[in-house]
């Protein structure tokens, strides 16, 4: 079971009433909150847009009270004791009255529909912007973890609630201007029946808090159950995994799979529809129940003539007027409220963002450090009671090619990113020149570090655009781009595309073609080259690459070190470091050999041993 499933609460003892009552409660108490965020966001999204809504809407929520002003008077001049003609022609400026006041409502109405499809779509845009602004500023630690994509994935929802907040809004200040009219007008003919209409509408309130307070729980515990159920719908349908599920036979497993949890999912929301219908006939019971109390009285307040029948009339409409409307607020006050549960949900990802964003300011970095050292460094992953690197210290004059070596799972990559700035050590200081790197702009030492990852990023664009990320300020130099292609050999792979540079690589889009695993490793290098960084990192840079391009490669490194860049090279291919300054052995989150490729061949340590056993590999025996 992959989602937590929520207790079954379709029971309704005094307890659940209690419970229900306290959220309509905090339904109410919120509301001016939620009215004030849902004009902050359409204020800062478009003003001008924003107030020619919120005139249209409030002219439309006065036009509808005037208009059962109008009505409530023609209804008075037609019971009136006047001949029927007197009383067709006293009543016919009201008629006019009334359908005046409709057709402005009718225009109204299409103003706002059309400045509401202006202006929502802005305000998901600023939302979403928002939260992929603030994403992008968060460590890589932060990134990694599994919770804070879980927050993500839930805050994405929350910027399409940020557009429906306003909307709700709106509609709310509208049904309220209505029934703040109505009831009005109720409180002139007869005080009494006031309270008669609270007792309709708050069972309506009760059950519609309540199904939107457990729809809102059911969605946040299985958030995670409905990301998974993606992830293997991705699977089943991506061009990655199509080779291998078809080979090994696995679509029929991952289908299993899919549709067990697409059942888990299915009986969930029967759930929630049962636990849903039995607090809309309770709900509705309840306000039927006020209702024919309401007309009761009202009934027996004219059979004993304490109020005329012209008035009770009135009276009538203007309690069908208040109940449909009031039915309608409660309706819009509670889906108002379900999006600003969501929508929290938005605010607290960014607000977690910024805690966790890498710091903005700190030291000016402007030269590539003479040396980096990693004194006494300790990383530990959250959540994690064993650190993954523990008492590194190790030192890199700039100009050196050093090499991490051992086994995978050691810490190679993890050291790496400690000395890219992309993990602030838990304990121990990477230093720059003596100073913590922690205390440097870490833009500035991020402007002089060049990554190849082993899981770099084949990004769906252009070839041009691939190499020109390392450093898009610099896209338009093309005699960089052209030094960047000639270095990593991605100048050949360019040169057999459709349309050279501008040949889209991604062949899931029309028009786009798909390269190899050795021309994409290729494209990474290149764009790292592009970048043309003082420190370069290259983690697994050669694993897709065929031999005599790898050779070629490692040559091109020297070259580097040779120009003054200080260049950081891990590895599994033991040969491959030969020619490097320093080389250190890491296993199990510790260094535990350093020296050059001779010292620690003739050492008779872990590493000779390591590179006995590749060598062997291509040794043949006669």
């Amino acid at each position: 079971m992959f989602g937590t499933r929520l207790r079954n609460s379709d029971g309704y003892g005094s307890h659940d009433m209690a419970r229900a009552g306290a959220e309509m409660t905090e339904v109410l108490r919120r509301l001016p909150w939620m009215l004030g965020r849902a004009a902050t966001l359409a204020w800062a999204a478009d003003r001008p847009r924003a107030a020619a809504l919120a005139a249209a809407e409030l002219a439309r929520g006065l036009l509808l009270a005037l208009g059962l002003v109008a009505t409530n008077q023609a209804l008075l001049k037609l019971f009136s004791g006047s001949p029927t003609r007197s009383r067709l022609e006293a009543a016919l400026p009201s008629l006019l009255a009334v359908l005046a006041a409709t057709a402005a409502i009718a225009l109204l109405a299409a103003a706002s529909t059309a400045l509401a499809g202006a202006l929502e779509p802005q305000i998901e845009r600023r939302a979403m912007t928002s939260l992929l602004r603030h994403a992008t500023r968060v460590g890589l630690a932060t990134v990694e973890l599994g919770a804070f994509q879980h927050l993500l994935h839930s805050a994405q929802r929350g910027t399409i609630a940020s557009r429906q907040l306003v909307r709700y809004g709106v509609q709310v200040v509208n049904a309220l201007l209505v029934f703040t009219a109505a009831g009005c007008v109720i409180v002139a003919l007869k005080p009494l029946l006031l309270p008669l209409l609270v007792a309709v509408v708050v069972p309506k309130a009760w059950g519609a808090a309540r199904t939107v307070r457990r729809m809102y729980a059911s969605a946040h515990t299985w958030v995670e159950h409905a990301r998974q159920q993606q992830v293997l719908a991705h699977l089943l349908t991506d061009k990655e995994s199509a080779p291998e599920l078809r080979v090994h036979g696995a679509a029929d497993h991952l289908l299993a799979h899919f549709d067990a949890m697409s059942a888990a999912s299915a009986r969930e929301q029967a759930r929630l529809a049962r636990a849903q219908a039995g607090t809309g006939v309770l709900a509705a019971a309840a306000s039927g129940a006020g209702a024919a109390l309401a007309y009761a009285v009202l009934f027996l307040l004219v059979l004993r003539s304490e109020i005329p029948l012209a008035a009770a009339g009135t009276a009538a409409i203007a309690m069908r007027t208040a109940t449909g409307n009031l039915g309608a607020l409660v309706q819009q006050i509670t889906y108002l409220y379900e999006q600003a549960l969501f929508y929290e949900d938005l605010e607290e990802a960014v607000a977690t963002a910024r805690r966790s964003a890498v710091p903005a300011g700190g030291t000016p970095c402007d030269a590539a450090p003479a040396k980096m050292a990693l004194r006494d460094v300790e990383f530990r992953y959250e959540g994690s009671t064993v650190p993954a690197v523990s008492g590194i210290s190790l030192e890199i004059a700039r100009g050196q090619i050093i090499a991490l070596v051992g086994p995978n799972g050691a810490g190679k990559s993890t050291i790496a990113k400690l000395l890219c700035g992309l993990y602030d050590p838990t304990g121990g200081r990477v230093e720059w020149d003596g100073e913590d790197m922690c205390d440097l702009r870490r833009e500035d030492v991020h402007g002089k570090i060049a990554l190849v990852s082993q899981s770099f990023t084949r990004w769906p664009f252009t070839a041009w655009t691939n190499v020109t990320m390392g450093r898009p300020a610099a896209r338009e130099d093309e005699a960089r781009l052209r030094s960047a292609a000639l270095y990593s050999g991605f100048g050949e792979v360019v040169a057999r595309l459709p349309q050279k540079w501008r040949t889209l690589l991604a062949r899931e889009f029309v028009g786009g073609v798909e390269l190899s695993g050795g021309e994409w490793q290729r494209s990474a290098l290149a764009r790292a080259a592009f970048r043309n960084a003082d420190i370069v990192v290259y983690d697994e840079p050669t694993a897709a690459l065929d031999p005599e391009t790898e050779v070629e490669f490692f040559s091109r490194i020297r070259d580097l070190a040779h120009g003054g860049r200080t260049v950081v090279l891990i590895t599994h291919r033991l040969a491959s470091v030969r020619h490097a300054d320093q080389i250190f052995l890491v296993e199990e989150g510790r260094l535990t050999e350093s020296g050059s490729f001779e010292e620690l061949v003739s050492l008779g340590g872990s590493f000779g041993r390591l590179y006995r056993m590749q060598a062997d590999q291509y040794r043949i025996d006669h």
